[in-house]
């Protein structure tokens, strides 16, 4: 058992070497700042980072402990921002010249969801406090001025693109209650809902001391459950682990400071080679936190400030974010033949329906496609997204588009906001796929089930290509229901339009004068398939009929998505799963022929 572990921790530290890439190839370290209340494990968590990858044994680079309950005080260990770069860290010779990423430590902060709060995160996500500053001395400044006072002191023109974060890992414990109102800070500051910020940071998850509570418990299973949905991680299990820190609970004998122990790194590795994913980018990356505030007019900038501001937009280099390489997929599984001879023919299955859909596409010569994806709130949008990615791929799915949502506890707090386009050099992996004109990926906000005027002129605009990408929605649809819809079309739809905006198939809804091809995609099939009720097949019959696809039964698909109620193990994260790609593959088959193509095989009418 022990051996297979350290087996398994050799080949996590190869993967993660391909991961982050070397820095003499050009990769950058990530910024990976840890957040969670006082003494729920943060800094045990960096030094168990580190000791996963070392050749020797456990060492404390930040510094963790907690007083006892009989000093009668609650006084934090960390105080200030503590930065461990690699070269603080890496003590392996395996890893030097990698690109590791940088370890950021700070302060626990109090379980209140306020503007203070708020700001100062956002402050440390956009890289405004430097290293060793005092966070309390933050706090206290932020609640004797406001708002307003940590902007004018800390959002000066002297941020270095090294210091924003690229990763938040949300530490919790499962010894104590789910800090859901600091959670809440976090999100606001790393995916803004409104206009005025607009960089979005990815979120993780991390629960620790869950070896000090029974886990088959009903309070455990809640708490767990509550850190994923207040996260907004449900559907999305691969950006939440559960890793245990090297501590005197775990290793009461302190073996640590004499050997590393596997069966901690393991989980720690798996969870590592998540977070450091080059799939996952920072949206608007080099967005700047003190020229949103200058611009705002919530405070002066004086002229000294600005003339090195006109100097540092000119010169700097921002820090450009590539997709990071996979290992090589590895089948671990024993299958008997019948099922290996099953497997064999959905890749060959595979292979020929990604040949069909080459062959409908064409060249890189020629115009992509643009598929937008439209549904109501959590219908499964951006993991069909995923799910096609994925069906092309040569190794494993990939997170492109960001799925999940708040669960029971957030309502429709949704995930996507803004209309994000994924061109296919963004999601093709795969080298046979470079040279050809794969579709673009238009993924939406979540509409409501409504039919009125605002909706249909928005939805013209989108299929007209007024709007452009990384637009938000949910501010387009203010604007209309506010001013009306003849407000909403000068405003949007005066412009001049770039061809390759212009939308041309829609799946799942359509409301526009253009004539789109209409395709119905319905998710969540693997729940149903057993039982096949009478409720089920007539809302099949119904959603059918809206999209006016009576006796066009190939527009029309029934299939499951890549998440977890299909694959709770997550194998999705190390191989391509055949039997959800070819549903997809036929529809996207189906949804991707031409107009020339159909001229010649259904008489010249689309299909």
């Amino acid at each position: 058992m022990e051996s297979n572990l350290i087996n398994e921790r050799i080949t996590l530290i190869t993967k993660l070497k391909d991961v982050l890439g070397k820095t003499e190839d050009g990769r950058h370290p990530l910024n990976i700042v840890f957040i969670g209340m006082p003494g729920c494990g943060k800094s045990s968590f960096i030094n168990s980072i580190a000791a996963s990858i070392a050749d020797d044994y456990w060492r404390e680079y930040a510094i963790s402990g907690q007083e006892g309950s009989g000093t009668g005080t609650s006084r934090q260990t960390t105080i200030r921002i503590k930065s461990f770069k690699a070269a603080d860290y890496v003590t392996s010779k395996r890893l030097q010249g990698y690109a590791c990423p940088t370890l950021t430590d700070i302060s626990g902060f109090g379980d209140e969801d306020s503007e203070i709060t708020e700001e100062i995160l956002r402050l440390i996500f956009y890289g405004q406090l430097r290293d060793n500053e005092n966070l309390h001395s933050v706090f206290r400044f932020g609640k004797e001025n406001g708002v307003t006072g940590l902007r004018s002191k800390y959002g000066k023109v002297y941020t270095e693109a090294s210091n924003k974060v690229d990763r938040i890992i949300v530490v919790a414990s499962a010894t104590q209650p789910i800090p859901r109102n600091l959670i809440q800070s976090v999100m606001k500051a790393a995916r803004s809902q409104g206009d005025q910020y607009k960089r979005e940071v990815p979120v993780f998850g991390n629960l620790t001391k869950f070896d000090e509570v029974d886990e088959s418990s009903t309070e455990f299973k809640d708490i767990k459950q509550g850190f994923i949905e207040s996260l907004s991680l449900v559907g999305a299990s691969h950006r939440f682990a559960q890793c245990a820190n090297y501590c005197d609970e775990i290793d009461p004998l302190s073996t640590r400071t004499n050997q590393t122990l596997p069966d901690i790194d393991v989980p720690i590795l798996r969870f590592m080679n998540v977070v450091c994913g080059r799939n996952y980018q920072v949206a608007n990356p080099n967005e700047d936190y003190w020229m949103i505030n200058f611009f705002s007019g919530e405070r002066s900038q004086q002229l000294v400030n600005v003339f090195f501001c006109i100097i540092i937009t000119l010169f700097s280099s921002m820090i450009v974010l590539s997709l990071g390489l996979f290992t090589k997929y590895k089948n671990n599984c024993d299958r008997n033949v019948e099922v290996r001879k099953m497997e064999d023919a959905n890749l060959q299955e595979r292979t020929q329906l990604i040949d069909d859909l080459k062959f409908k596409v064409g060249r890189c010569n020629r115009r992509p496609l643009n598929i937008v994806f439209i549904g109501t709130p959590g219908c499964g949008k951006s993991s069909f997204i995923n799910s096609f990615a994925a069906a092309i791929a040569d190794k494993c799915w990939q997170e492109f588009a960001f799925s999940g949502g708040g669960g029971r506890l957030l309502g429709d707090n949704q995930t996507t906001v803004r209309m994000q386009c994924i061109a296919s050099e963004n999601y093709v992996t795969s080298s046979n796929l470079k040279d050809w004109s794969l579709p673009t990926l238009i993924d939406l906000t979540g509409f409501q089930d409504e039919d009125e005027e605002i909706t249909s002129d928005l939805l013209r605009l989108i299929f007209y290509g007024k709007l452009k990408n990384s637009t938000n929605i949910h501010k387009v649809f203010r604007f209309g229901r506010r001013f009306g819809v003849e407000a909403l079309r000068w405003r949007y739809g005066v412009f001049s339009t770039e061809c390759h905006f212009k939308v041309d198939r829609v799946v799942f809804i359509a409301s526009a004068t253009r004539e789109i091809p209409v395709f119905g995609v319905l998710t969540e099939y693997d729940l149903v398939v057993e039982s096949q009720t009478e409720e089920y097949k007539e809302r099949k019959r119904r959603f059918q009929e809206l999209l006016a696809l009576g006796g066009a039964s190939h527009r029309f698909l029934e299939c499951a998505n890549y998440c977890d109620d299909v694959d709770p193990a997550m194998t999705r994260t190390r191989q391509i799963l055949p039997q959800i790609d070819i549903p997809i593959l036929k529809f996207m088959n189906v949804a991707s022929v031409r107009a020339e193509l159909c001229r010649r095989k259904f008489g010249g009418k689309l299909p």
